[in-house]
């Protein structure tokens, strides 16, 4: 066969359009492929041109081709993909590989086109591009959906993860631009514009898309789905909490936007994840508004035990008052008897009324605890002691054993201490008809500075029966609802004493006795305390001396008392005329300012309750009217909560009392307040005598070694040391170490009867604690300075004298 035959026959029945174009498009040659894809007869291919295949972008692009081609002989290196438009106007697509023909000159003369069929190949190849995009859109939503659940699970309100979801949400390539909408109000349901950053408040001003999406989310509001705008550009979906329409957000997408599935899928997951912190939010909300119920349900409770407190106080300072008046007076013996078990009633009464305001303290969060040093054994000695008075009676033995090793002190707050002890030992003789009670004292170190106190009360009384024992510590609870028939109380004691335990860092258990009754165990972790750091303390607990009052003193003065209640007056008189003072009443709060406007009174004793004018506008009218010498003005109240005092001293008034008052603290009170030291006398009289003579009394000892002179030569090694950290911490406007420090001064001094120096710093340490600025306390300073210099001096001289009578 001829070769240029063979030549012929391979392109003429080539599979493969092949053309021959000049540098103009016209055809130069074509076989009959080209004619079949065209669909035109073989006999026009002559007249066909390359412009006449392609659409007009096709057309523009070749015509550069070719000027490219004739200016800088640049061709195709790549294969091409053309979309040939046929004679009859349809589509298909080929391949096309374009090869120079050159002249004798080696110029461009020609170009050969060989177009293959790409129509199936660009369809799977087009196929396999939408699902890389499709899939790489899934990863890139799946991430954006990831990053928001991140950030919804560390949110914790709404406009968080609003705005963390907003930035999320731009920084995919599909959206532009990320708005929130929500409800108007709590029962609403037109939607306003939220913005979580206010950069976006202001780029709205005057943007008319702002309208239009505001629209868009009340139409996603209403319907309760996701809604597009007329171009689907724009889409809103709620955030929805139960049924109701929490939040709406609008994205619009930059065009054009495909796979509406999708993303209304990401959409509900992306709202489903916002839901979640819309749904924690107002959990949040719901629980600070229960707490806040249930603290103003706690304000209003502690408001009814204030009322109810003073109204009860009230007349109970009369009948124990008076009880008390009446046993000073010459009494037969069956006259004492029932005016002793009078008083016994009025005191017990008493103490339910201070349990109940125990109780309604540590429910508050409100109770507190000193921090001293004090000698555990005669402490606890003393109050078994008290006990043991009234365990004799019914014949029932009580004993006290402290173990070897125990410390000497220890620094925590003695009161808590004895009160947790005074209740357990009082349930023990209490349920005990016969048989005996005994207290083991003792424990184990703790730490290398603190010591964990074990007390254990054993008893061989009725015991609690094992169906009971679960609910023993709960308030308002006894063993037997036939208890307070028998027995009497409150069922506070317990729950009381477990919580002043619990804030001691112990506990208080029960465990049935073997021989029968109960053994009930208290602890408490304490710290440490050398022995020469103790100020013995008197406890007096519940079994203030009845003796009669020493005999009448003419020159102490006269005191104005100021009392509506007529009962009341008649106590506080008999009182002050037993103490030796001349009285003054007054029914009312004016009455009593223009009584103190025309006397001269040693002290006014001030009720805080009073009709029309009360005690606190009293006090002030008072102050404001003084021209001379300040009146000392101790309130009397029946309100025995937080808060009193401190709106005592700020009203001006000098010192507190609590009813019931009793003979005693009105007599150390008038003493501390009515005592002049300038008069010439001995400096030891602005001390407590009374007092310091009490702390001789506990070991009897009259030198150096005695407790009180210890505890005077401990006060006067310190005291100057603690003036002069005040000084430096008002200085540095450290408030909490003026406070400790006042606190730890003012024990310390009170104390040892430094009353005038102890009262100052006390009434410093209450202005710290009640947020007055430490730049307004210098006067104070200087005046616990004064007084406390004063009052060392005194103690000093007392403790020369009280050496110098040493055998």
């Amino acid at each position: 066969m001829d070769l240029t035959d063979l030549y012929r026959d391979i392109v003429e029945t080539s599979p493969d359009g092949i053309w021959v174009i000049d540098l103009e498009g016209r055809t130069l040659y074509a076989n009959p492929e080209i004619a079949r894809i065209h669909r035109i007869p073989v006999s026009e291919l002559g007249t066909l041109s390359v412009f006449d295949t392609l659409d007009e972008q096709g057309r523009e692009q070749f015509a550069a081709h070719l000027e490219d081609l004739r200016r800088h002989g640049t061709l195709n290196e790549t294969d091409v993909e053309v979309h040939w438009v046929r004679a009859d106007g349809e589509g298909t697509w080929t391949l096309c590989k374009e090869t120079a023909l050159r002249d004798s000159q080696g110029r461009i003369a020609g170009l050969l086109h060989r177009h293959s069929p790409y129509e199936d190949r660009r369809t799977l190849i087009e196929s396999l591009r939408a699902h890389e995009e499709a899939l790489a859109d899934e990863i890139s939503q799946k991430q954006l959906l990831q990053a928001v659940a991140s950030t919804a699970n560390e949110a914790t309100t709404l406009v968080d993860v609003l705005r963390h979801a907003r930035s999320l949400i731009l920084l995919h390539d599909d959206w532009e631009r990320a708005r929130a909408f929500v409800p108007e109000g709590p029962d609403s349901t037109t939607m306003v514009p939220f913005y979580a950053w206010e950069s976006d408040r202001d780029e709205d001003q005057g943007d008319p898309r702002v309208a239009a999406e505001l629209l868009l989310a009340q139409r996603c509001a209403d319907s309760g789905g996701i809604v597009w705008d007329e171009r689907r550009l724009t889409m809103a979906f709620p955030i929805l909490l139960d049924d109701d329409v929490y939040a709406v957000i609008v994205i619009t997408s930059a065009p054009p936007l495909f796979r509406f599935e999708l993303i209304e899928s990401m959409a509900r997951q992306v709202a489903q994840q916002l839901a979640r912190v819309a749904e924690r939010e107002r959990a949040q909300a719901q629980l600070a508004q229960a707490r806040d119920e249930a603290m103003e349900a706690s304000r209003l409770k502690s408001e009814f035990l204030a009322t109810m407190s003073h109204e009860i106080r009230t007349p109970l300072n009369g009948v124990i008052g008076l009880n008390d008046l009446l046993l000073r007076t010459d009494l037969d013996e069956e006259q004492t008897r029932l005016v002793t078990g009078l008083l016994v009633s009025g005191r017990a009464l008493l103490g339910i009324i201070n349990d109940v305001l125990d109780f309604s303290k540590i429910e508050a969060g409100r109770l507190e605890l000193e921090s001293i040093p004090f000698e555990v054994a005669p402490l606890l000695t003393e109050v078994v002691a008290v006990q043991a008075e009234g365990a004799r009676d019914k014949g029932v033995g009580v004993t006290v054993t402290c173990a070897d090793g125990l410390p000497d002190a220890l620094t925590g707050d003695p009161t808590k201490v004895a009160q947790v002890v005074t209740n357990l030992v009082a349930n023990a003789v209490k349920f005990t008809t016969a048989g005996s009670v005994s207290v083991e004292v003792g424990g184990e170190p703790a730490s290398e500075e603190t010591w964990l106190l074990r007390v254990v009360v054993r008893d061989s009384g009725v015991g609690v029966s094992k169906a009971k024992v679960s609910r023993l510590f709960e308030p308002f609870v006894q063993a037997d609802s036939s208890t307070t028939r028998l027995y009497g109380g409150t069922g506070l004691g317990l729950a009381i004493s477990r919580e002043l335990a619990s804030a001691m860092g112990g506990d208080i258990t029960y465990d049935p006795n073997p021989g029968g009754g109960s053994v009930f165990t208290f602890t408490a972790v304490l710290d440490r305390a050398a022995l020469e750091e103790v100020v013995p303390l008197m406890t007096h607990l519940d079994h203030q001396s009845l003796s009669p009052p020493p005999g009448s003193a003419p020159d102490k003065g006269v005191v104005l008392v100021v009392e509506d209640n007529p009962v009341n007056q008649l106590v506080a008189s008999g009182m002050l005329t037993a103490l030796g003072y001349g009285v003054v009443t007054a029914e009312d709060g004016h009455a009593g300012v223009a009584a103190a406007a025309q006397g001269a009174f040693a002290a006014i004793l001030m009720d805080v309750q009073m009709p029309g004018l009360d005690g606190y506008a009293a006090t002030r009218a008072i102050r404001a009217a003084e021209s001379g010498s300040r009146t000392p003005i101790i309130a009397m109240t029946a309100a025995a909560v937080d808060g009193v005092r401190e709106r005592c001293l700020d009203a001006g008034m000098d010192d507190f009392l609590t009813k019931p008052v009793d003979v005693d603290r009105l007599s150390t009170t008038l003493e501390r307040w009515c005592t002049d030291a300038s008069d010439g006398a001995s400096s030891l009289v602005r001390l407590d005598l009374e007092r310091l003579e009490e702390l001789r009394a506990l070991d009897g000892g009259t030198g150096e070694t005695s407790y009180v002179a210890r505890a005077i030569g401990n006060l006067l090694r310190k005291a100057p040391v603690d003036l002069e950290t005040m000084a430096e911490a008002a200085a540095a406007g450290d408030s909490e170490q003026l406070g400790a420090t006042s606190h730890r001064l003012a024990g310390a001094a009170l104390n040892l009867g430094a009353n005038h120096g102890g009262e100052a710093a006390r009434q410093l340490e209450d202005a710290v604690r009640s947020g007055v600025p430490l730049s307004d306390l210098s006067d104070r300073l200087d005046e616990v300075r004064d007084l406390l210099t004063a009052d060392l001096r005194a103690l000093a001289d007392f403790r020369d004298t009280l050496v110098a009578s040493a055998p």
